[in-house]
């Protein structure tokens, strides 16, 4: 069964109170995926855009293409650390059987601000890449439906 529906699934931290770092890799990872998939439809909205926009510019290489990705990949890792920092991995003892009873969770303090940062994540991870997609399909539409009737 995948981590995430477990720990949704069950009242405690399953995997264990030695455990500390893959409470703390679940989230991040998880988010780190997400940034970076935004990141990446919005480079290959971007080279379509080029490719069809301004075909007779030069075109991004292989080199770049694994340059970009990194900076992607580098990026989400950044914009995600604050889930690594924040998700805690606290062990409780039972007072009857003195079974230790571990519960990983977000640790999120007054200062630090979950809604700050999870307006920040919305922006960057939605808005901003939402509007950069339409702009980018936007022209590569006019430019295809302009060809299309100045052939007709």
């Amino acid at each position: 069964m995948p981590l995430t529906l477990t720990d949704l699934l069950a009242k405690y931290w399953f995997v264990g109170k030695e455990m500390e770092i893959l409470c703390k890799l679940l989230g991040t990872t998880q988010s780190s995926c997400v940034f970076f998939s935004s990141f990446s439809i919005v480079l290959i909205a971007i080279d379509r855009y080029f490719f069809i926009v301004h075909s007779t510019s030069t075109q991004i290489d292989t080199a770049q293409a694994f340059v970009l990705s990194g900076v992607s990949l580098g990026t989400s890792i950044i914009l995600s650390f604050p889930l690594f920092s924040l998700t805690r991995l606290e062990v409780n003892y039972s007072l009857l059987t003195g079974t230790a009873y571990s519960y990983c969770y977000e640790g999120w303090e007054a200062e630090y601000g979950r809604l700050p940062y999870s307006s920040t994540c919305l922006l960057i991870q939605y808005l901003i890449p939402s509007a950069i997609v339409a702009l980018a399909y936007t022209r590569i539409s006019q430019k295809l439906d302009h060809q299309t009737h100045s052939v007709f």
